[in-house]
């Protein structure tokens, strides 16, 4: 369920038996890709496939990658809009026009290559938008519309990008309320499109301030870890949320003033952005699932130290470490025994932290999710402290380290325990 378009041309004989991406298809899309798009969110690429070799281009923050397949004589070259919208659809088909035209190739379509949307034959860009809240309508109608079960859906983005523990729809625009997605399941053409220019990050042709609020909404909501950048990758989307923002004339916002401040050379490394602003990872995520255990931890806390089954969460003086332990073939009494030995092994570990209370006993059960465990709880008179939990369910015990500075944040860190959770 998506529209995308396949188009095929012969190569020149000048062409053939040349090196056709390095010295012809390069500098030509870059050529047309760069009057087309912004040079910021262009993403070239090699590799190679089944079919032949491969040159791919991402050109939006939301897209799929374009995707150009050589054979000796015929270039292939195909990808999928829906994610980012008709505008994106369009500007694709014309930077493929001006290729064409400085190559010398002729796309067209065939019985197994053609544009699904009709737009690479008609040139009718209001069909096109048809087209595409049609998809979005269809979309719907298969996984939102009369479902009850309907909570955490991502749709038309990344399946990997982290997202807040609990929500109804999210898509690269940002969250969406139950009632403003339901309205729309029996809603007249005009009415359901323009939901759909809400809903598409580039709907439109121009590239004009709307254009650009969406390309930063979409970067702010999805790419931005929302602490100081560790790598290129992450200065690369602050630059490009950064710039988005400035040619949308959106220089006085919280995201606009929180990315000038994580760029700055004395950002601190405990910075906690406002959980009001754009962005899934301002708040608590899912960070993934271990054997069913959710990893809820806030978003823009740093993942690091990730070995097998053991991953460490940290933001400045804090950090969270999580270990499983599975055990296959236990019974409950054994998985009982197993858990007395971790606590046994937690009370001889560190001897120089001084217990000041003994171990707690809890149960876990919320809605679907259940399980039990134990709080180990060390505290120093000064300086560094910790607690430990092991918290039992299904065949497998979880060992989750917590350490802060500061007696006065036990109430945190107990919400923090509680916050890892297993589906029963």
């Amino acid at each position: 369920m998506a529209i995308a378009y396949s188009l095929i041309s012969d190569l020149p004989k000048p062409l053939q038996g040349a090196d056709f991406f390095a010295d012809a298809l390069l500098p030509a899309l870059e050529r047309a890709f760069h009057s087309e798009f912004d040079a910021r969110m262009l993403r070239v690429g090699k590799g190679e496939s089944q079919a032949g070799d491969e040159l791919y281009v991402i050109s939006h923050p939301t897209a799929s990658a374009l995707t150009f397949t050589l054979s000796d004589t015929q270039v292939l070259v195909d990808n999928r809009t829906s994610s980012t919208g008709p505008g994106y659809h369009a500007a694709e088909i014309d930077a493929l026009d001006q290729i064409a035209n400085e190559l010398g190739l002729a796309w067209r379509e065939s019985d197994e290559h053609h544009d699904e949307s009709g737009y690479f034959a008609n040139r009718d860009f209001a069909a096109l938008q048809s087209a595409h809240a049609g998809f979005l309508r269809s979309l719907l109608n298969a996984l939102v519309f009369d479902n009850d079960d309907v909570r955490r859906t991502r749709l038309t983005m990344n399946v990997d990008a982290l997202v807040p523990t609990d929500f109804f729809v999210a898509s690269p625009m940002g969250l969406w309320e139950q009632d403003d997605i339901q309205r729309m399941q029996h809603a007249d053409e005009g009415a359901f499109l323009r939901f759909a220019s809400r809903w598409f990050p580039w709907w439109e042709r121009e590239r004009d301030e709307r254009y650009w609020s969406n390309v930063a909404r979409c970067v702010c909501w999805v790419d931005l870890p929302w602490h100081p950048p560790e790598h290129q990758l992450h200065l690369h989307h602050y630059q490009m949320a950064k710039t988005a923002l400035e040619r949308a004339g959106q220089t006085d916002t919280l995201e606009y003033r929180d990315i000038i401040t994580l760029l700055s050379d004395d950002c601190p490394a405990d910075w906690t952005p406002a959980p009001e602003g754009m962005g899934f990872r301002r708040g608590m995520v899912c960070w993934g699932e271990a054997d069913g255990w959710s990893l809820n931890v806030p978003g823009y806390w740093r993942e690091e130290g990730v070995d097998g089954d053991q991953i460490r969460f940290v933001h400045g003086e804090r950090s969270i470490e999580f270990r499983l332990r599975q055990f296959d073939g236990l019974n409950q009494s054994d998985l009982g025994k197993e858990l007395e030995l971790l606590l046994e092994s937690c009370e001889l570990d560190e001897p120089h932290y001084a217990a000041v209370e003994k171990m707690q006993a809890f149960t876990l059960c919320e809605g679907s999710v259940s399980g039990k465990g134990r709080i180990y709880w060390r505290s120093a008179d000064e300086g560094r402290n910790r607690m430990r939990a092991f918290l039992v369910a299904g065949t497998s015990i979880a060992w989750i380290e917590i350490e802060w500075l500061g007696k006065e944040h036990r109430d945190w860190a107990e919400a923090q325990l509680k916050a890892f959770s297993r589906k029963a």
